[in-house]
């Protein structure tokens, strides 16, 4: 296992991640009170600016969504999913890796077809929503019974995504994006930043694709997995995949951590070069 050396932050994200890091679970915008309509409130909006376009809510097994706004008297507009009567089947997280319009998951995020990703995309300070139905590039296998990863693809090219840390530490502090809960009778993926530490990780070269596993104690809950787990200067670490989960480190106690899975790196930009030498436009 290596040690980091930290580089520095950039100033509003080192700010926000040292808030939550000491806080625990913060909201940085609270989400909007429930209101009597059919679009339910993805509030990727509270994010800070630095991981708002970089940041997919994740949605399957539902046809017919559409984007919607809504907005009270003097409260700013949210984004909103139009869902059918029944609601979502699922929803979930994902983390854009590749410009070209690659995100990474969990693959029990995607479980079933179709699958739409929601995310704001655009210039700094001009974000749009926007709402796309996304093909399966590679699925794995639930957490348990492999590596629990997926990797996603849209038509449009990503205006910002995440770098990945070369390297990490037991007992680095990390922020998790995870889920916030939604109001009763609402279908809602509203996002939280979550502080916590790495207590652990363990290497698997055998998987299908090989992973690591990394041990953590970010208060993750449902509705967190694929979110992306983050070093306090904005690198990605891996995609939580579970919550509730035994270390490795004795000193985490009872199950009671989380983990994420960290891919092969090699392995994902071969995925992801051979995908778009099949499929180079948008």
């Amino acid at each position: 296992m290596n040690r980091r050396r930290h580089s520095g932050s950039a100033g509003g994200w080192a700010a926000a991640a040292a808030i939550v890091l000491f806080a625990g679970c913060v909201h940085l915008a609270p989400p909007p009170p429930p209101r009597p309509s059919p679009a339910a409130a993805v509030t990727l909006e509270s994010l800070p600016a630095y991981l708002l376009p970089r940041v997919a809510a994740v949605f399957w097994g539902t046809a017919g969504l559409a984007l919607t706004t809504a907005s009270a008297p003097g409260d700013a507009p949210h984004t909103g999913i139009k869902f059918p009567p029944q609601g979502p089947a699922g929803s979930g997280f994902a983390a854009a890796i590749d410009p070209r319009g690659y995100f990474l998951t969990a693959a029990h995020v995607v479980r079933r077809e179709p699958i739409y990703v929601v995310w704001p995309d655009g210039k700094p300070g001009q974000l749009q929503p926007r709402l796309l139905r996304a093909r399966v590039v590679f699925r794995g296998q639930p957490a348990g019974q492999g590596t629990d990863l997926a990797i996603l693809r849209v038509d449009s090219p990503l205006a910002a995504v995440f770098a990945w840390a070369p390297t990490y530490a037991e007992g680095e502090p990390v922020v998790a994006v995870g889920s916030a809960g939604g109001a009763a009778g609402q279908n809602a993926t509203a996002a939280a930043l979550l502080g916590g530490h790495l207590v652990g990780s363990l290497a698997d070269p055998e998987a299908s694709p090989p992973r690591v596993t990394l041990f953590h104690t970010a208060p993750i809950r449902p509705g967190s997995s694929g979110g992306p787990l983050l070093t306090t200067d904005g690198q990605l670490l891996g995609i939580n995949v579970e919550f509730g989960v035994a270390s490795p480190a004795a000193a985490l106690g009872p199950p009671s951590g989380a983990a994420a899975h960290r891919p092969d790196l090699a392995w994902l930009r071969q995925v992801i070069a051979a995908d778009w030498a099949q499929h180079p436009d948008h």
